[in-house]
């Protein structure tokens, strides 16, 4: 029950079943206030971990690694997550409190150019940012596609995977929508007709 290989194999269930809050609550720091890491996302990202088994497991000095096989996509893999002990837990706090280290989950970069107050979409599902143009954050695995929260503005083909413990870049620019196109014309009309009439 404490062992650093059951916390591990928590973690990893957590994923295969798509329960991102549980996961991330199981790994070191404050990976739950990524903005990329949500239950609402989680639930309809494509090309989650399909299954996962701790293979072998080290320990020293209140550190360690965890041995995982990994399907994903399809594809099978292996990799090490690392594993770190935060205080004790259980009677007495007596054992270690192993948690997943925080190199084991993905960084994603997205950097997406927009309007002030145009928010991202990831998966359909608005992100909660700062608004700023690019967002670097933890993620778990998993395929992420990306758009803009405003139906005049469009953002084609921008989208990128994940996998445990690697690294991933999504950039794009936005443009008009064809209702966005059809909004501009209108406008310019609209001005042009406004300009005719007061000559």
């Amino acid at each position: 029950q404490y062992t650093p290989q059951a916390q591990a194999q928590r973690f990893l269930d957590a994923l295969v079943a798509g329960r991102a809050s549980d996961a991330a609550a199981l790994v070191e720091g404050d990976a739950a206030s990524s903005p990329l890491i949500d239950d609402a996302l989680y639930a309809v990202t494509p090309d989650r971990i399909q299954a996962a088994e701790v293979r072998s497991t080290t320990q020293s000095d209140g550190s360690g690694l965890a041995l995982v096989e990994v399907t994903q996509g399809g594809e099978s893999y292996s990799v090490q997550l690392p594993l770190v002990s935060a205080g004790g837990v259980g009677p007495f706090g007596a054992f270690p409190d192993w948690r997943i280290g925080a190199q084991a989950l993905a960084v994603m970069t997205v950097d997406v150019p927009r309007p002030e107050g145009v928010a991202l979409v990831a998966n359909g599902v608005p992100i909660a940012s700062d608004g700023g143009a690019r967002i670097t954050a933890a993620v778990l695995p998993g395929g992420y596609a990306f758009g803009v929260d405003d139906r005049l503005l469009q953002l084609d083909g921008v989208g990128a995977s994940a996998r445990l413990g690697g690294s991933a870049t999504a950039t794009g620019a936005v443009r008009l929508s064809a209702e966005g196109e059809a909004a501009a014309r209108t406008a310019i009309d609209q001005f042009l007709a406004a300009c005719i009439a007061t000559t």
